[in-house]
Protein backbone atom coordinates (compact mmCIF):
# COMPACT_ATOMS: atom_id res chain seq x y z
CA UNK A 1 0.00 0.00 0.00
CA UNK A 2 1.17 3.56 -0.92
CA UNK A 3 4.54 3.80 -2.64
CA UNK A 4 7.63 4.48 -1.18
CA UNK A 5 8.58 7.69 -3.31
CA UNK A 6 8.50 11.27 -2.25
CA UNK A 7 5.30 12.66 -0.67
CA UNK A 8 2.40 15.20 -1.89
CA UNK A 9 0.39 18.02 0.13
CA UNK A 10 -3.19 17.44 -0.39
CA UNK A 11 -5.59 20.02 -0.06
CA UNK A 12 -9.41 19.46 0.58
CA UNK A 13 -12.00 19.75 2.87
CA UNK A 14 -13.54 18.21 5.83
CA UNK A 15 -16.79 18.43 6.73
CA UNK A 16 -15.75 19.88 11.23
CA UNK A 17 -17.09 17.25 12.71
CA UNK A 18 -15.21 14.67 10.69
CA UNK A 19 -12.22 17.39 11.53
CA UNK A 20 -12.74 16.83 15.39
CA UNK A 21 -13.13 12.56 15.40
CA UNK A 22 -9.95 12.43 13.22
CA UNK A 23 -8.06 14.68 15.34
CA UNK A 24 -9.59 12.49 18.79
CA UNK A 25 -8.82 9.09 17.35
CA UNK A 26 -5.52 9.79 15.73
CA UNK A 27 -2.34 10.89 16.64
CA UNK A 28 -1.10 14.20 15.03
CA UNK A 29 2.19 12.10 13.71
CA UNK A 30 -0.14 9.53 12.17
CA UNK A 31 -3.06 11.37 10.53
CA UNK A 32 -1.55 11.11 7.01
CA UNK A 33 -1.00 7.77 7.17
CA UNK A 34 -4.64 7.16 8.33
CA UNK A 35 -5.93 9.29 5.38
CA UNK A 36 -3.70 8.08 2.72
CA UNK A 37 -4.91 4.50 3.92
CA UNK A 38 -8.33 5.15 4.45
CA UNK A 39 -8.31 6.78 0.91
CA UNK A 40 -6.49 3.31 -0.74
CA UNK A 41 -9.62 1.29 0.51
CA UNK A 42 -12.11 3.52 -0.63
CA UNK A 43 -10.26 3.54 -3.93
CA UNK A 44 -9.95 -0.49 -3.54
CA UNK A 45 -14.02 -0.77 -2.96
CA UNK A 46 -14.63 1.67 -6.29
CA UNK A 47 -12.37 -0.79 -8.19
CA UNK A 48 -14.05 -3.82 -6.71
CA UNK A 49 -17.82 -2.31 -7.62
CA UNK A 50 -16.73 -1.06 -11.36
CA UNK A 51 -15.80 -4.84 -11.48
CA UNK A 52 -18.35 -6.19 -10.32
CA UNK A 53 -20.49 -4.13 -12.44
CA UNK A 54 -18.72 -5.05 -15.74
CA UNK A 55 -19.32 -9.00 -14.30
CA UNK A 56 -23.11 -8.05 -14.13
CA UNK A 57 -23.40 -6.48 -17.87
CA UNK A 58 -21.58 -9.25 -18.79
CA UNK A 59 -23.84 -10.66 -21.73
CA UNK A 60 -25.90 -14.04 -20.97
CA UNK A 61 -24.21 -16.68 -22.53
CA UNK A 62 -26.64 -19.29 -24.20
CA UNK A 63 -24.62 -21.16 -27.07
CA UNK A 64 -22.27 -19.93 -29.62
CA UNK A 65 -19.33 -17.58 -28.18
CA UNK A 66 -18.17 -18.91 -24.80
CA UNK A 67 -18.15 -16.44 -22.19
CA UNK A 68 -13.96 -17.17 -22.09
CA UNK A 69 -14.12 -15.79 -25.97
CA UNK A 70 -16.10 -12.85 -25.15
CA UNK A 71 -13.80 -11.77 -22.63
CA UNK A 72 -10.68 -12.59 -24.80
CA UNK A 73 -12.23 -10.76 -27.61
CA UNK A 74 -13.23 -7.56 -25.22
CA UNK A 75 -9.61 -7.70 -23.99
CA UNK A 76 -7.99 -7.34 -27.52
CA UNK A 77 -10.22 -4.86 -28.56
CA UNK A 78 -9.35 -2.75 -25.53
CA UNK A 79 -5.95 -3.38 -25.66
CA UNK A 80 -5.23 -3.18 -29.31
CA UNK A 81 -2.67 -6.30 -29.33
CA UNK A 82 -3.44 -9.27 -31.16
CA UNK A 83 -4.99 -11.94 -29.54
CA UNK A 84 -1.54 -14.74 -29.84
CA UNK A 85 0.50 -11.87 -28.04
CA UNK A 86 -2.18 -11.28 -25.37
CA UNK A 87 -1.68 -14.68 -25.05
CA UNK A 88 2.02 -15.19 -24.64
CA UNK A 89 2.38 -17.13 -27.47
CA UNK A 90 4.33 -14.79 -29.53
CA UNK A 91 6.60 -11.34 -28.80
Amino acid sequence: MGSLGPKERATFSIDAETKQKLEDAVPKSKRSQYVEQAIEAALREDARKAFGKFLDDLPKVEGGESLTDYIRQRRMELDGRPLDVLEGRKQ
